[in-house]
Formats: C-alpha cells, sequence, structure tokens
C-alpha cells in the first residue's frame, strides 16, 4: 500500500511492462507452496503477494491505453475490469464448492 503509488512512475522510468508482468506471475507461484506447505510465518508470504500484485497491477494496467486506440481506451478498460472480475467470481464458486464438499461421504 505505501508503494504502490509511486511504482507506476518507476515502471514508466524502468520500462518492459511485459516482462515485469510474466516475472511478477512467476514469483507469485512460489507464494501458495509457502502457505500450503511450509511452517513460514503467513505474513511473509502475504507481503510477498501483496508485492507482487502491486507490480503486476502497476505494470499491466496502464498498457490498455499503450494498445488500443484513444477512442477505444474505455471500453477495452470497461471490458477488462469484467473479465477481471467474471475470473473473480468462477474462482469464488470453485473454492466454495471444494470446500464444501463432503470428503466423508
Amino acid at each position: 500500500m505505501v508503494i504502490s503509488p509511486f511504482l507506476g512512475g518507476m515502471i514508466d522510468i524502468i520500462g518492459k511492462r511485459g516482462y515485469l508482468a510474466l516475472l511478477t506471475a512467476v514469483l507469485t507461484i512460489p507464494v501458495f507452496g509457502l502457505l500450503a506447505f511450509s511452517d513460514v510465518y503467513p505474513l511473509v508470504a502475504t507481503v510477498w503477494l501483496g508485492l507482487t500484485y502491486s507490480f503486476a497491477a502497476a505494470s499491466m494496467w496502464p498498457s490498455i491505453p499503450l494498445v488500443v486506440t484513444q477512442a477505444t481506451v474505455g471500453t477495452a478498460m470497461g471490458l477488462t475490469t469484467s473479465i477481471q472480475m467474471i475470473g473473480i467470481g468462477i474462482s469464488n464458486l470453485v473454492v466454495g464448492q471444494i470446500l464444501g464438499s463432503d470428503k466423508a461421504g
């Protein structure tokens, strides 16, 4: 939360948004292994996840106006947000189904 406002400016200076987005996706994977299979304090994994998500958001969302015409930026942002929310909704349904399943029966 503290560094997020500065990430956009830093990424504008560095560039390489695509590589950074890929790197953040790869760096997110070990977080779930840490949470599931280790005795590492959960705050470590939570901070790691927050940092990777902040870098991912700061590198991907500003890329949309760079790849679509100025006349379609609003539509592209709306469509992207809608697709993201559909994914979050489906993920919640899947997790609910997994957690609600009866393992004994």
